[in-house]
């Protein structure tokens, strides 16, 4: 019997073709695999970061009324002045998604239920604010309050703005949330190009806000300076 002759090259390739398509399938099946990581890890990121944006936003539209009004530093709201607490509160529904369901009354002025307030105060600083309802001046502008009604006449008057808010960081422990939020003043000729876009902001000064989590939302229940170390540099930023 004689003794074939085996071509080494020739069983190289045929073992090199048969391993060829298994390698294949190997990295259609890996880069699918990366190629999926990819789309979900930038539509976590993705994600993350409108939630981020959307809870700023949140965080921004809470404080801002009680912001419009430059407090000083209290470590409850119920140490605020009842007039104080009106305002903020009167805003906060002013600003609210009703603002356009009040009325005009007779002076053509803006009829607002103080019960509305009411609820505004429990949403802003929860039980630790009682409004103390009353007729005040804010501006030399009166904001009347009809007893009988129970109703504020609110005059359709410019309210001048001292600050906006720009959130600085956010940091949550437990329940309690401390934002580090800078004052921004007002534009100025100063601060703004020929065209009327600003330029630069300018910052008044930073505050801490605490705010604590209620069963569905959150309460101010504070309004600190903000010292080194206090809030630390662990929040959001």
């Amino acid at each position: 019997m004689s003794e074939q002759n085996v071509d080494p090259k020739s069983v190289f390739s045929r073992r090199k073709y048969k391993i060829l398509p298994i390698i294949s399938i190997f990295i259609i099946i890996f880069a699918v695999i990366g190629f999926i990581w990819v789309v979900s890890f930038f539509s976590r990121l993705t994600v993350s970061l409108i939630n981020r944006k959307n809870e700023f936003d949140y965080f921004k539209s809470k404080i801002y009324t009680v912001m419009m009004f430059d407090p000083i530093t209290f470590d409850s709201p119920a140490k605020l002045d009842d007039v104080t607490l009106i305002q903020m509160c009167m805003w906060s529904v002013l600003l609210g998604e009703n603002r356009d369901s009040y009325a005009y009354d007779e002076s053509m002025q803006l009829s607002i239920p103080s019960s509305d307030l009411d609820v505004a105060a429990k949403k802003l600083f929860g039980s630790a604010v009682t409004l103390s309802h009353q007729t005040f001046y804010d501006n030399d502008v009166l904001y009347q309050y009809n007893y009988s009604s129970q109703t504020y006449s609110v005059p359709v008057a410019w309210q001048p703005l001292l600050y906006t808010p720009q959130l600085e960081s956010v940091e949550k422990r437990d329940d309690i949330v401390y934002l580090t939020v800078s004052y921004i003043s007002p534009s100025t000729l100063w601060n703004t190009d020929s065209t009327g876009k600003i330029i630069s902001k300018n910052v008044d000064k930073t505050l801490v806000y605490v705010l604590q989590k209620t069963e569905n939302d959150y309460i101010i229940v504070a309004l600190q300076e903000n010292i080194a170390n206090t809030v630390g540099n662990s929040g959001v930023s």
